[in-house]
């Protein structure tokens, strides 16, 4: 227990609204608001607008839990992606493949919980070690709320910290179990909502640096229309903090056998792989009101009737880990008519199997071996139970028994492929405008599944899409849609990228089309009646930026060039640009919403390619339309021979990026010359609510000599992460928005 005195524990107090009293956990205060409520999309069941969600997300929430960190976790995810796919062993199959990177703790707080889900009114212990000599905790609840992404739970601030150091892996399975004693115990009243908590960890006093520990708060006296599975299986598989995962790229002297649950997450500050693509499927289906329950794997493990209650069984993104347990109750589940919507691929991959702990807590251990010839089980009674795939032997279970198709590769993440309909008059493209042979692009990646001809596809299964996958993968990713006897419907998306469609983020934009089809199908399985709903309304067929703050975090272009070491830079080269010098006139600075963040990407004194990144961000209400506004980067020409403009990387695509070069009309110090970066009127818009877009430039001359970068006004050689930056001048319709221009 904590010594009396050194915790102080934030209550809620009942907020009275006029038609409902909402109660929070116990202690908490925090206002009810109905703003930013995103508008729920047609079709939506109006008996859903009035479920324990949607009145949870009509609170105004908080963006407080954000660590600085947050624009970087999808790029890192990437980043780790890229390593995998040099990964030779048979035992990274079904994640793309890494060079071993190694392992190093980086988080000066970090900690696990003894549950990876608890009911409503149950307690939950923390375990936490820190150098910093002491802590705060709060606790935040994920969802919706008008776009801010999370509502504040509780709180117990300075608390005592202690550094128990990184245990050492097991000599023979690699299993890093912490075993530290508890830090601090939450409990939960039976008011709390149920959801993905986010526990948010930061030094006494302080806002960063920011680690976070995940945990599940279920309610299993709700019976929601949806059960969202939270795949904490997959979680951990890919965990590889002390050092050790069940993947050889990322694991230190070869993977692990068996992965333990009494350890922190080492991906996103601890928040495991919540980010990664759950996050925005959460956002969404709040933001939707739709009623809904969430559990993890851990809940199929241990309970048969985890869905009696419910009508929809929803995963997504990422859910490759199952039990025999977990495919077995869910098969039994769908037997009983109870839908199945995997928004996501590759599922139900690897079979794994669970342990108690070395103190004998159940299930804290995750048994993964990946070869036959390893696992003591292929030579036991029960061979079914060996953790291969499982569609190998002894197991020979192919997962499209169930999910009606099956993993068939998997290429870069970040790399995208167009959804190709077909099958078009099926109820799913209903109000979409879509016919078969139409395309979404960016929908399918960054893994796939594909109908295969094994003699257990189901029998009455319909392809919803088609899509070609070049080379060197030269296949073919099929969604599909079935109809059990028991009259339950399967469905698989055949991607990953779903739910980036759904909510948006760096380079994925909302798509209405992909909102619909989700909307079609959850609200179909929902109400279990005819096989056509109603029809719903038609959507703009152009895919169109979030509106709403999206994940910040920049991803390279589906071909990343290789970036050569720190010491210099080599932009990839783009169609070159070349201009002549010519005057201007410059507009009056007014207010705005609008602001320029810019990052130096070569940050020589002296260099024959300058590299200014940019990101330009709306913090309004509403979108404004890249054509609309132009960039300016004020430096000195230094000699005139012509300037070449080049694009890099750009969140629309270099094809919509120009640069022109002009003339300052009284040269002034550090500046006699900008280039002008604009638009063409269909590259789309800046979303509201801190959207943002990225241009990594790059400026040379036609001889090819050096610019002296540090007498240029808008270069700052201390900007090696974005940040605002007024040197750098933006204009909307002529109107300088942001910025101070050299004088």
């Amino acid at each position: 227990m904590i010594p009396a005195g050194r915790v102080r524990i934030l209550v809620l107090v009942c907020v009275v609204v006029i038609l409902f009293a909402l109660s929070m956990p116990p202690g908490l205060t925090t206002p009810v608001a109905a703003q930013g409520q995103r508008t729920p999309l047609a079709g939506l069941p109006a008996q859903a607008k009035d479920n324990k969600i949607a009145k949870e997300n009509q609170k105004p929430g908080t963006t407080k839990w954000k660590s600085k960190n947050f624009a970087n976790y999808l790029k890192n995810f990437k980043d780790e992606d890229d390593d995998r796919k040099h990964s030779p062993s048979p035992a990274d199959r079904g994640s793309g493949n890494l060079l071993q990177t190694g392992w190093q703790d980086t988080q000066v707080l970090k900690g696990y919980t003894n549950k990876t889900s608890i009911n409503i009114g149950e307690s939950i212990n923390f375990y936490i070690s820190t150098t910093a000599a002491a802590y705060d905790l709060t606790v935040y609840r994920m969802g919706w709320y008008g776009g801010n992404g999370a509502a504040w739970a509780a709180q117990a601030d300075n608390l005592p910290g202690h550094d128990y150091g990184i245990p050492t892996p097991d000599p023979n399975t690699g299993l890093i179990a912490a075993n530290w004693p508890v830090a601090y115990t939450l409990q939960t009243g039976t008011d709390w909502v149920s959801g993905v908590y986010l526990v948010w960890l930061v030094p006494h006093g302080a806002t960063d640096p920011v680690s976070y520990i995940p945990f599940v708060v279920r309610d299993d006296a709700n019976p929601s229309d949806i059960v969202y599975q939270v795949p904490i299986t997959t979680y951990q598989a890919y965990n590889a903090w002390g050092g050790k995962s069940l993947y050889d790229y990322n694991s230190i002297d070869g993977r692990a056998y068996k992965v333990s649950y009494d350890r922190p997450y080492d991906h996103d500050d601890g928040a495991g792989l919540y980010f990664s693509g759950d996050y925005n499927m959460v956002r969404w289906l709040e933001s939707q009101n739709y009623d809904i329950t969430y559990v993890t794997s851990l809940d199929l493990e241990t309970n048969p009737n985890l869905l009696a209650n419910h009508k929809v069984f929803l995963s997504n993104f990422h859910d490759e880990y199952w039990s025999k347990n977990m495919r077995d109750h869910l098969t039994t589940a769908r037997d009983q008519g109870k839908h199945l919507a995997f928004f996501t691929s590759n599922n139900i991959y690897w079979q794994i199997r669970f342990e108690n702990s070395s103190t004998g807590a159940a299930n804290r251990v995750q048994v993964g071996y990946k070869d036959a010839a390893l696992d003591p089980m292929s030579r036991s009674l029960t061979p079914g139970l060996t953790t291969v795939l499982w569609r190998d032997p002894p197991v020979n279970q192919p997962e499209n028994a169930l999910l009606g198709v099956m993993f068939q590769d998997a290429m870069g993440y970040g790399e995208n492929y167009p959804w190709v309909v077909t099958n078009s008059s099926h109820w799913i493209y209903t109000g979409t405008g879509l016919h078969d042979g139409d395309s979404i692009p960016m929908l399918v990646g960054y893994e796939f599944d594909k109908v295969q001809d094994n003699g257990l596809t189901p029998a009455n299964l319909t392809l919803l899409s088609n899509s070609p996958i070049g080379a060197p993968y030269s296949s073919i990713s099929n969604a599909s849609i079935y109809t059990a006897p028991s009259g339950a419907m399967v469905f698989d998306a055949s991607t990953n990228y779903w739910s980036y469609l759904l909510d948006g983020n760096w380079i994925w934009a909302v798509d209405p089309r992909v909102q619909q089809m989700t909307t079609n199908l959850l609200n179909q399985m929902i109400a279990s009646g005819p096989t056509t709903p109603p029809p719903t309304s038609t959507p703009t067929l152009t895919p169109i930026p979030p509106t709403k703050t999206p994940t910040r975090t920049p991803i390279p272009p589906t071909k990343t060039p290789t970036q050569p070491p720190a010491t210099t830079f080599v932009p990839a080269r783009s169609t070159p640009v070349v201009a002549t010098a010519t005057k201007t006139k410059t507009p009056t600075p007014v207010t705005s919403t609008l602001k320029v963040q810019y990052m130096a990407g070569d940050t020589r004194a002296t260099t024959n390619w300058a590299a200014p990144y940019f990101e330009i961000i709306n913090n309004g209400t509403t979108a404004v339309p890249l054509s609309q506004l132009k960039l300016r980067y004020w430096f000195t020409w230094d000699t005139k021979p012509g300037m070449i403009f080049g694009c890099s990387y750009a969140s629309m695509g270099c094809a919509n990026v120009s640069g022109i070069f002009n003339s300052v009309p009284a040269p002034v110090t550090g500046a006699d010359s900008y280039v002008e970066i604009s638009f063409p009127s269909a590259t789309g818009n800046v979303g509201a609510y801190g959207s943002f877009v990225e241009i990594d430039a790059s400026l040379r001359k036609t001889d090819s000599s050096n610019f002296t970068q540090t007498n240029d006004y808008s270069f700052d050689a201390t900007k090696t992460a974005f940040a605002d930056w007024p040197k750098v001048t933006l204009y909307r319709n002529g109107v300088l928005v942001w910025g101070t221009e050299p004088k």
